[in-house]
């Protein structure tokens, strides 16, 4: 009888019945990735996804600074001195915009690695400035949710190629940089080559003029003082 009891199945707990087990949520439920907001200063971005939104911020800030530039040449060509007052404004707040956006990248890439936003200003310290944007670039960040939320999602294909991006436009840089340095030696050269060529030429036209000036010596006057002797008389 009593192993007849003890090989019953037990009858399923109704969650609805006062009698069963309480279930109480321990903790609230966190998403699993962070959402995406590049007008924010709260969340998280990835490294690859740092270089992307900064890749879209320069290419943005270079197609500004291109159409202002052939804005002001039209208006100064027209003599219209109010439009480029007008134009040096939008391009002033177009870059405010664009420095604004910036800083909220940059925080969201330090909640990334786990550091408070308040350590961007290191970017107005000199020499320190030079050195920080690399850093928040090669540390990786938490895979993990920290203390400002979630991961963020993973990387898209968009998004490896706006960072792939950076590696093209540091080659063109570098390349221009070294086209230029080139170029200033090639022309310091030709330079120093046409000064001294300038300088010899300088020289013995001195050295002629002092010929011309300078007098005969004493033999030489002492020659021209004799007089003619006549064969003749001789």
């Amino acid at each position: 009888m009593d192993e007849n009891r003890s090989q019953d199945p037990v009858p399923p707990t109704d969650p609805l019945s006062p009698y069963g087990p309480t279930h109480a949520a321990v903790g609230e439920a966190l998403p699993q990735f962070a959402a995406l907001n590049p007008f924010s200063f709260d969340g998280r971005i990835g490294r690859l996804r740092y270089l992307a939104w900064t890749m879209v911020l320069t290419l943005a800030l270079l197609a500004a600074c291109a159409g202002f530039a052939s804005i002001a040449l039209a208006l100064i060509g027209a003599d219209s001195s109010a439009g480029l007052i007008i134009g040096g404004l939008l391009a002033f707040i177009l870059f405010v915009a664009i420095a604004f956006i910036s800083i909220q990248i940059t925080v969201q890439r330090l909640h990334d690695i786990g550091w408070s936003g308040w350590l961007w200003l290191l970017n107005l310290v000199p020499f320190v400035a030079s050195v920080f944007p690399f850093v928040i670039t090669v540390v990786p960040g938490n895979s993990t949710t920290n203390r400002y939320g979630p991961p963020p999602p993973p990387n898209s294909t968009a998004v490896k190629l706006l960072s792939l991006l950076w590696l093209l436009f540091i080659a063109l840089v570098f390349a221009g940089a070294l086209t230029g340095s080139l170029s200033a030696i090639q022309q310091e050269y030709e330079n120093v080559l046409q000064g001294s060529y300038g300088t010899g030429s300088a020289t013995s036209d001195e050295i002629d003029v002092d010929n011309e000036l300078q007098p005969n010596s004493p033999g030489d006057a002492a020659e021209e003082a004799q007089p003619p002797v006549d064969s003749a008389k001789e």
